[in-house]
């Protein structure tokens, strides 16, 4: 535990390069959308690619059609051990821009398939993949505290 983390809750603020560090060894994490006075978060999987884009890769529903009205999200990811006397989180505040290009989309795919290894795309895959709905979330703003490391 740091000294300065001593008998605090609410954490010490993290460098660019530890939210960076961060983000590029976790996968998942909770996706807030918005639309009117309804929020609505769900955990989704994300790949963080060196240009600070998050990814995330799905089939049609709420989420997407959250994001397709009102394109203003954040990202939250945790870590949590030993009950909470060590943890860090990162938010990333966002706007969505939906990836319609295929060059695009095989990009995410693979900023996917890099941070979180899987087999090789197989013919069912591909065709998947092709009408897959996919998300660019661009950063405005990404904040991360830390306690106990």
């Amino acid at each position: 535990m740091h000294a300065e983390d001593a008998g605090r809750r609410t954490g010490r603020v993290l460098s660019a390069e530890e939210i960076d560090e961060f983000l590029r060894n976790g996968f998942w994490g909770v996706l807030a959308t918005s639309v009117g006075d309804e929020p609505y978060g769900v955990p989704i999987i994300y790949a963080y690619d060196e240009d600070r884009s998050i990814y995330i890769a799905n089939g049609p529903g709420k989420k997407i059609q959250n994001m397709e009205t009102n394109p203003n999200v954040t990202l939250t990811v945790v870590d949590l051990e030993d009950y909470g006397r060590r943890w860090k989180s990162v938010i990333i505040y966002g706007k969505v821009e939906i990836l319609t290009e295929l060059s695009d989309k095989m990009h995410a795919f693979n900023a996917l398939r890099k941070q979180i290894p899987r087999p090789a795309v197989s013919v069912r895959d591909a065709a998947r993949i092709a009408m897959a709905k996919v998300v660019r979330i661009v950063p405005t703003l990404i904040t991360g505290k830390a306690t106990g490391y």
